[in-house]
C-alpha cells in the first residue's frame, strides 16, 4: 500500500455494541423501603432527643455533685476547726500540778534511799515514811498515800 492509501472500511467488520448508559436520576425506592427509611429516620430523631436529654441530666448531676462536694468540704473544714478549737482549749490551761501526798500518811511504793540527819536510810515498798522526809527529788511513783 502506498503512501496515500487508506484502508477501506469494510462492511463485514464486527459491530461493537455500546455499553448501556447508567441513569443518573435516582430510582424511586420501593414503598416498603421508603416506609422502613422513614421509620428509621423517626427513630433516629427520638434517639437524638433522648441523647440530648441524657446529656442535660448528666450535666445537672455533675453540677449537683460539685455543689455537694463543696458543701461537704466546707462542713469538714468547719468541723476540723471546731475540733482544733476544742483541743486548743483543753491544752490552753496548764495541767494542774500533782498534789504532794499528805505528810502524815505516806509509804514507800519502791525501794529508795534518803539522807536523814547525815545518814543514809533505805526504804522498801510498803515502809512508812517519816512526816518530815523530803521527797521532792523522788519521782511521784516512788511513794504513795497510805
Amino acid at each position: 500500500m502506498g503512501r496515500g492509501d487508506r484502508r477501506p472500511e469494510t462492511a463485514d467488520a464486527p459491530a461493537t455494541a455500546a455499553p448501556p448508559v447508567a441513569s443518573t436520576a435516582p430510582e424511586a425506592p420501593a414503598p416498603a423501603e421508603q416506609q422502613r427509611f422513614d421509620a428509621l429516620a423517626a427513630e433516629k430523631l427520638l434517639l437524638d432527643a433522648a441523647l440530648a436529654e441524657a446529656h442535660e441530666q448528666l450535666e445537672r448531676l455533675r453540677s449537683r455533685l460539685a455543689s455537694e462536694a463543696e458543701q461537704f468540704r466546707r462542713a469538714w473544714e468547719d468541723r476540723e476547726a471546731q475540733f482544733r478549737n476544742e483541743l486548743n482549749a483543753l491544752f490552753a490551761e496548764p495541767a494542774p500540778a500533782p498534789k504532794p501526798p499528805s505528810a502524815s500518811k505516806r509509804k514507800a511504793a519502791a525501794t529508795f534511799t534518803l539522807l536523814r540527819d547525815g545518814a543514809r536510810v533505805t526504804f522498801r515498798a510498803g515502809d512508812a515514811l517519816p512526816a518530815d522526809a523530803d521527797l521532792s527529788h523522788l519521782p511521784a511513783w516512788a511513794y504513795e498515800d497510805a
